[in-house]
C-alpha cells in the first residue's frame, strides 16, 4: 500500500523488517498526525508485516502491545505522542484524563486516566476490590470528598474496572419513619 492510500483510506498497514524503533515511532507519527516526544529509543528492532489495515488507534494499540514488553509505552495526548520509558514508573502527569464513555474510543493497551463515579458505594470497599485488577504501571487514587476514584491504566483494564464498579451494589438509603403525631389531649365537658 503505498503513503497517498493509506492516508486517503484512513488505515496504516504494518511493513517493518528489522527496523528502528525512532524510524517506525517517526513514520506512525506522521500517519496519525501526531507530534512525537521521545527521549529515549526501546532495545533491538521491530519487525511486523501484515496485511491487515489498522487505523491510528488500533495502530497505537499493536505498537503499545510490543512496547510494553520492553518497558515502553505511547501516551496520546491531545496531538502529542509521547514514548515513555516505563522502568521507573509512568509519567502519570502525561497521561491524558478521559471520561469513562470514551474509553471504547482509546486502545486496549493505552494508558489513561478515568474518575469513576462511586454514587453512594463505600470508597474503602471500591478501593480493595479494583486494587487487584491494577498492573504494575497503574494507580488508584481515591477521592473520598468527590465520591470518585482516580485510577490510571490500560484502557482495556480500566474497561473491567468499570464493570466491576457497577457490580458493587450501592446501599440502599435508610429513610427514617416519620415520628407519630402526639397523642391530643382529650378534655372533660361538664353539663352546665
Amino acid at each position: 500500500q503505498t503513503l497517498q492510500s493509506a492516508l486517503q483510506s484512513g488505515k496504516l498497514q504494518f511493513n517493518f523488517h528489522g527496523q528502528k524503533w525512532s524510524d517506525v515511532l517517526k513514520w506512525f507519527a506522521d500517519q496519525a498526525g501526531l507530534s512525537l516526544v521521545m527521549d529515549s529509543e526501546p532495545p533491538g528492532p521491530f519487525t511486523y508485516v501484515d496485511e491487515k489495515e489498522f487505523t491510528p488507534t488500533e495502530a497505537i494499540d499493536l505498537l503499545n502491545s510490543v512496547l510494553l514488553s520492553k518497558n515502553y509505552t505511547l501516551i496520546r495526548r491531545d496531538k502529542m505522542l509521547h514514548l515513555a520509558d516505563t522502568s521507573d514508573g509512568i509519567p502519570y502527569d502525561v497521561v491524558q484524563q478521559i471520561e469513562v464513555d470514551e474509553l471504547a474510543e482509546r486502545g486496549r493497551f493505552e494508558i489513561v486516566t478515568v474518575a469513576f463515579p462511586l454514587g453512594t458505594r463505600p470508597v474503602a470497599t471500591v478501593v480493595e476490590e479494583v486494587t487487584p485488577l491494577v498492573g504494575k504501571h497503574g494507580q488508584v487514587t481515591p477521592m473520598s470528598a468527590a465520591k470518585k476514584l482516580l485510577v490510571t491504566e490500560t484502557a482495556g483494564r480500566l474497561q473491567a474496572i468499570n464493570v466491576l464498579i457497577a457490580s458493587i451494589p450501592e446501599p440502599k438509603k435508610v429513610v427514617p419513619k416519620p415520628k407519630p403525631d402526639p397523642p391530643k389531649p382529650v378534655f372533660a365537658t361538664y353539663p352546665a
